[in-house]
């Protein structure tokens, strides 16, 4: 007995460009709405190339770094907008200095073993 399998391809990516002018009217149409254009702008440009480039045959690495890009360029913008409370803006800061710290470990890591970066174990005294 054999099975009959359907394969659907879906163009998920066509609805990116669908979902953002929905999200522009919405912007638009909600009282106070405008005053979010400038940051969901600003996250629209940081998401959008991490979008696009799924499914394009990129290495695992240029994955990696199209997410750290993506999730930088989201804090960045967050930082940005002047309407966080002083608390969240702090966590969004150390999440952005975390986030830097762990891209530009990554890129150190795919550099191959420094021995500069490494030094004898002291004795403890």
């Amino acid at each position: 007995m054999t099975t009959a399998t359907a394969t659907t391809s879906f163009n998920w990516k066509a609805l990116i460009p669908i979902l953002e002018g929905a999200g522009n009217i919405a912007e638009l149409l909600i009282p106070g709405g405008a005053a979010f254009v400038p940051l969901t702008t600003a996250l629209e440009n940081a998401i959008n190339p991490l979008l696009t480039s799924v499914g394009q045959g990129n290495t695992a690495t240029q994955e990696i770094l199209a997410a750290y890009a993506a999730l930088i360029g989201i804090l960045t913008a967050l930082q940005q907008n002047t309407k966080l409370d002083p608390a969240t803006l702090a966590k969004v800061q150390a999440y952005l200095v975390s986030s830097q710290a762990g891209l530009t470990a990554f890129i150190t890591a795919g550099s191959g073993y420094n021995p500069a970066l490494y030094v004898p174990v002291q004795p403890i005294a």
